[in-house]
């Protein structure tokens, strides 16, 4: 049986035009993934990411996108204002480097964390939109 290979237009499954669907799915087959995804993370987390990993390479899925609101831009003077105070203190020029590198990890790591709370958040959205709200019970009992 040969095997099946990801559309190249709509839902990476079964090719329907997505208005916005997530990772390149319709929202039946996102649902599905998540749920195998969710199943893995729970058990194992590199499992889990392995199979994200492998549904990426194999073109099933979009790799996660950015999305989000806008995040506010840095203050290029508050690096320059840094360096200024370093500088007149008296520091070596090794010195305001390192301060410079470390600055710009401390921002990449901020970018990072930022996204996985982003991510956590979509996570928390979509399992409270697929939950059924609570049953009423019948009048008179």
């Amino acid at each position: 049986m040969a095997q099946r290979k990801p559309h190249t237009t709509g839902c990476r499954v079964c090719g329907e035009s997505t208005r916005g669907g997530a990772r390149g799915l319709c929202q039946k087959h996102y649902r599905r993934w998540k749920a195998k995804y969710d199943q893995l993370m729970g058990a194992n987390p590199a499992a889990a990411e392995q199979f994200e990993l492998d549904c990426q390479q194999k073109g099933w899925i979009k790799p996660r996108s950015a999305g989000g609101r806008p995040k506010e831009d840095s203050d290029p003077f508050d690096s320059i204002a840094a360096n200024a105070v370093l500088k007149v203190s008296g520091a070596s020029d090794d010195q305001i480097s390192e301060a410079s590198s470390l600055e710009a990890e401390s921002a990449q790591l901020n970018a990072q964390g930022a996204a996985e709370i982003e991510e956590k958040l979509a996570i928390h959205q979509a399992k409270k939109a697929t939950k059924s709200p609570p049953k009423r019970k019948a009048s008179g009992q």
